[in-house]
């Protein structure tokens, strides 16, 4: 799976992946083991310039990988509503953003939708989603402005492997990048 992806002004990568990030250039500069182990054993997160896991890549009940699970809010039912589950993904992250190795890492949140409905209602429903996960991040970050870029895609970029209508399609798509100020 590419980590990367070219933005017209960024490298972005998918959020668990990307604590990578205060090591500079992550083509260049690789993370200590020692902060390799501290990072898994803390949030269980194998980071980019980090050997594997034994666990990373492992499926979930629903068939996607754990790591896509980690990169994403999932939305159970139609709407913009956080569950449970997605709120305490949500504090997890912020907790991860707070510390003081992530707190030069800005964000880029993009809802999704599967293809049930129209594709205007779609847009719009991503982009509540997006707009619902940045509401809740930026009242949990030492600094809200980090949440940089919130975007409704609408169901034009489905899951991979998954019919057009999964409700995994249901999601927001958590990217960091290195801020730029």
């Amino acid at each position: 799976m590419n980590r990367f992806v070219i933005d017209r002004r960024f490298w972005w990568v998918v959020w668990p992946v990307s604590l990578l990030l205060t090591w500079g250039n992550p083509v260049s500069s690789q993370p200590t083991q020692a902060v390799c182990d501290q990072i898994y054993a803390q949030y269980q997160l194998v980071t980019e310039g980090c050997p594997p896991r034994e666990t990373a890549g492992t499926s979930t009940a629903e068939g996607l990988a754990a790591r896509m699970r980690e990169s994403h809010v999932f939305f159970p039912a139609g709407g913009s509503r956080l569950d449970a589950a997605a709120q305490a993904q949500i504090a997890q992250l912020s907790e991860v953003l707070n510390i003081s190795l992530m707190r030069q890492t800005c964000l880029r949140l993009v809802g999704h939708s599967d293809s049930v409905g129209g594709a205007s209602v779609n847009e719009a429903l991503s982009l509540q989603r997006a707009t619902q996960v940045a509401e809740v991040l930026k009242a949990q970050l030492d600094d809200p402005t980090r949440v940089q870029e919130v975007l409704g895609v609408g169901e034009a970029q489905p899951l991979a492997g998954l019919a057009t209508t999964a409700v995994e399609n249901r999601r927001v798509e958590i990217w960091a990048k290195t801020c730029v100020r």
